[in-house]
């Protein structure tokens, strides 16, 4: 007998079903709001197509018609890029008849919304605040060309150094040159190389 999890009895509880793809083609929810939406942007069949093409998508008038007929339906691929090309930040929900939600504003009115949304990121005076890398002071440190041996064996000795940049951080206080170590008997702290 097969035992239950958690994740099997949500997968078969009816009560927190709210999306029927059968249902979803046979009523066309992606293509009715796909038009809607393209016509509400202002934008033809023609113009929408070659909007796409900056997108990746490769469709043309009549294949997009086909779409909002529901003969084909756009890829998971191309709906993504839909959503982008009509500055649809729910994502590819939005094409559901659940996510649509009774608009608050006419069409002027979300427009405006739009615009002043456009403004607002023109401005770029409420843009999120961008994460700066952490900047890295390095300084020229003197290296000796010649490994030295980290169990028996060479002598460090000689003039062969070299000049280099290493971060700052990475040098211990004090330290005048730094050496390249050959061997394992100082790991873990010291390393080959």
């Amino acid at each position: 007998m097969k035992k239950k999890t958690m994740l099997t009895k949500m997968h078969i509880a009816p009560s927190t079903v709210r999306y029927n793809a059968v249902a979803a083609r046979d009523s066309n929810e992606v293509g009715q709001i796909l038009a809607g939406t393209r016509k509400r942007n202002g934008y033809s069949l023609v113009a929408f197509s070659e909007l796409l093409r900056h997108y990746g998508v490769d469709v043309s008038d009549k294949g997009i018609s086909k779409w909002e007929k529901g003969y084909t339906t756009p890829s998971i691929y191309q709906l993504v890029a839909i959503c982008y090309a009509l500055n649809i930040k729910e994502g590819p929900s939005y094409f559901t008849k659940n996510f649509q939600k009774p608009a608050l504003l006419n069409d002027i009115g979300q427009k405006k919304v739009a615009e002043y949304e456009m403004d607002l990121i023109a401005s770029r005076r409420y843009q999120p605040d961008a994460e700066e890398p952490a900047e890295i002071d390095y300084i020229m440190m003197p290296v000796l060309e010649l490994p030295v041996s980290a169990g028996l064996g060479a002598f460090l000795e000689g003039e062969m150094f070299q000049q280099i940049q290493v971060p700052a951080s990475s040098v211990p206080a004090g330290a005048e040159f730094g050496i390249y170590v050959s061997g394992d008997s100082m790991e873990p702290r010291y390393h080959s190389g």
